[in-house]
């Protein structure tokens, strides 16, 4: 990984030596992604991309000590986010510094290859410490100190370099031994008080429901570090999801399908960012049984968006969703995926 990590930084500066301007593409990307609606869903952006890895490392078979786990914890200064599943990977490595890059694909969560780059409003270090690839720092402010000095410009982008980590930094931490079971842990400096209660906030508001969407058993502890720590986990019996969140206990029946969008006019709408040609993509029906939930009646774009439906339970798929993030739009892609949505719901009703 460390060489990979040298070899990516060299093309990168490579690129703005042939192409300056790509400086200021890339920092006002990153303004773009920080005055949207990615500017204030670090929490939600970081368990996406542990889920993420939960699932691939099902998918490849990985054993791991620990069951299925994400971790976000909240301490001196820090946002700490841990998991099991596959490693960390070279590919990750490069879209992690790009955007608009994302590898993911199948049913996997994230899309944009955009996420990372919310926790530039948090204003700190980002340390990512695996097992199986060393640790790795992203250091906004040294990059936008390097990039400046080398181009003697003031518009420069902060999460387009990195570098290697010593190898005892994780054992030097604490929190980290006490992570220990996680394959992988992302450690975030956070620098404003403010910043503080904003992820307090968003680790207490977190939606359980994001769960029912994996299809595997999955525990999700949340500790802002103040409150007692959250524990919510899926436990999948049949046909049954069985949601616990603390000592709340909600079933739900849970159906899924993997859509080809195959209209010419969709793909178009949806472009590269929805669309994922060669192989399907997931929409599912979560209806609650017993311990209905105030969030039934809404449409989830893997994450609670304010669109709501005259269904009951959660329509969840890979929808268009305006800047904030937070409403679907209009548009051929969603009105294929609804199409698509409605045959699983015939499916799925009984009788």
């Amino acid at each position: 990984m460390h060489e990979a990590l040298e070899r990516l930084n060299a093309q990168r500066l490579r690129s703005y030596n042939e192409d300056p301007g790509l400086l200021r593409e890339h920092y006002g990307i990153e303004q773009t992604v920080l005055a949207g609606g990615y500017g204030y869903r670090q929490v939600l952006e970081l368990v996406q991309n542990g889920a993420d890895a939960v699932l691939e490392g099902e998918e490849l078979g990985i054993e791991s000590t620990a069951d299925n786990r994400i971790h976000v914890l909240l301490r001196d200064q820090h946002l700490y986010v841990a998991n099991t599943g596959a490693p960390f990977s070279e590919q990750g490595l490069d879209s992690l510094l790009r955007s608009h890059a994302s590898t993911k694909r199948g049913n996997q969560i994230g899309r944009f290859g955009l996420g990372f780059k919310s926790l530039l409003k948090l204003d700190g270090r980002i340390d990512v410490f695996t097992r199986a690839s060393g640790a790795i720092c992203f250091d906004p402010e040294r990059c936008r100190e390097e990039l400046s000095q080398r181009y003697k410009v003031t518009e420069v982008p902060g999460l387009r370099l990195a570098w290697v980590l010593q190898a005892d930094e994780r054992v030097a931490d604490p929190v980290c031994v006490e992570l220990r079971w996680a394959e992988t842990i992302v450690r975030v400096e956070v620098r404003s008080t403010s910043l503080m209660e904003h992820l307090r906030e968003e680790i207490r508001s977190f939606p359980a429901e994001f769960l029912l969407f994996l299809p595997i058993a999955t525990t999700l502890t949340l500790d802002d570090g103040e409150e007692e720590a959250r524990h919510v986990r899926l436990g999948i019996e049949g046909a049954e999801h069985i949601l616990h969140d603390g000592a709340t206990v909600s079933r739900w029946r849970v159906a899924t399908r993997g859509v080809r969008i195959q209209e010419e006019g969709a793909i178009a709408d949806a472009t590269h960012i929805h669309a994922r040609v060669s192989e399907p993509v997931p929409v599912s029906w979560a209806v609650p049984i017993e311990g209905r939930r105030e969030e039934s009646g809404r449409f989830w774009a893997f994450f609670p968006t304010q669109s709501q439906s005259y269904l009951p339970g959660i329509l969840n798929a890979p929808w268009k969703v305006n800047s904030d993030r937070n409403a679907i739009i209009g548009g051929e892609w969603n009105a294929a995926l609804m199409f698509e949505a409605a045959q699983l719901i015939a499916e799925t009703l009984p009788g």
